[in-house]
């Protein structure tokens, strides 16, 4: 049994589901995602590979993995939402629910509009349940960079999946606690990064750090900067120009920032115009890529 999906299998799922994630005996770095459609096969990527599972949580071959109908889809859509998908209307703007854990459900179907903007997702097609995973030592490599000579303003690119959230988590961790104690503060806008509940952060983000949990960036980066004094602010995949009006703001206040953004490369991220702005304030690049798995680095640039 994968103890890392255990208690997100306790907490959300029943019958079928449950089955399956409770049945997956990797460790549980080697799971990322399991991907649900309506009438067609469930998914797992791993580290591994991409396989289908079969209705007891084995990997098979195409042709003998599990299938969920329509209804299916909605009714573990809604005991991911408590059972109150009316409370969950206005995150499944974004497409997808925060779990507890810091794992996510990523959510696709007829969307529903008002005035041009998404107001909710219907008839639901298909379900991404993501794995977090809290890597102790993840920023071992990069952390030398981003603290030489203080702690320097850093972006970190890359495409999904590729382990941006991991590494914020453990640059956070390493900077609040010792050697370093520094105040961190994170706008957590999607509570993956430090995994609150009750007010407690189920991953470990450091003795000294606060967080701002589901939250806008913009609001959450404001309001920390007047409540928690931060040495260091963490935040994750910027890209609009009020994400960067923040960031702006943050280091005239004299704290440091430490952010990630998508791209498949450092120009391409810094080139997007909610980033371009920032150009003379980041010091540091690091891309990451998926390329012997999540997390592995590819390129720093100093700045």
């Amino acid at each position: 049994m994968n103890e890392g999906l255990k208690p997100l299998a306790e907490r959300y799922f029943s019958g079928r589901m449950k089955d399956i994630l409770l049945a997956d005996s990797d460790s549980p770095d080697e799971t990322y995602e399991y991907r649900l459609f309506s009438g067609k096969e469930v998914a797992v990527v791993k580290k591994s590979g991409v396989y289908f599972i079969s209705e007891t949580g084995e990997c098979v071959s195409h042709g003998r993995g599990a299938h969920f109908s329509p209804s299916e889809l909605r009714d573990i859509l809604k005991s991911l939402s408590d059972n109150s998908l009316y409370s969950v209307r206005e995150k499944l703007k974004n497409g997808y629910l925060p779990l507890e854990g810091g794992h996510r459900a990523g959510v696709t179907g007829r969307c529903v509009t008002e005035n041009g903007h998404i107001s909710y997702i219907t008839d639901i097609s298909s379900l991404t349940i993501r794995i977090a995973h809290s890597v102790r030592g993840a920023a071992t490599k990069i952390l030398p960079h981003i603290t030489d000579g203080g702690i320097k303003n850093t972006l970190i690119v890359s495409p999904p999946g590729c382990g941006k959230t991991t590494m914020l988590r453990d640059i956070a961790r390493f900077l609040g606690n010792e050697p370093y104690l520094k105040r961190v503060c994170i706008a957590d806008e999607r509570g993956e990064i430090a995994a609150m509940r009750g007010g407690v952060c189920y991953n470990d983000v450091g003795l000294l750090t606060s967080v701002m949990d589901a939250c806008p960036k913009y609001e959450g980066m404001m309001s920390l900067l007047r409540s928690s004094s931060p040495e260091v602010m963490i935040t994750d995949e910027i890209g609009s120009e009020k994400d960067a009006e923040a960031v702006a703001e943050v280091v005239k206040s004299g704290a440091s920032v430490i952010c990630s953004a998508h791209g498949a490369d450092i120009k391409s991220a810094i080139c997007r115009p909610g980033i371009k702005s920032l150009s003379d304030i980041f010091e540091l690049y690091i891309l990451l890529s998926g390329r012997n798995g999540p997390g592995t680095v590819e390129e720093i640039l100093h700045a």
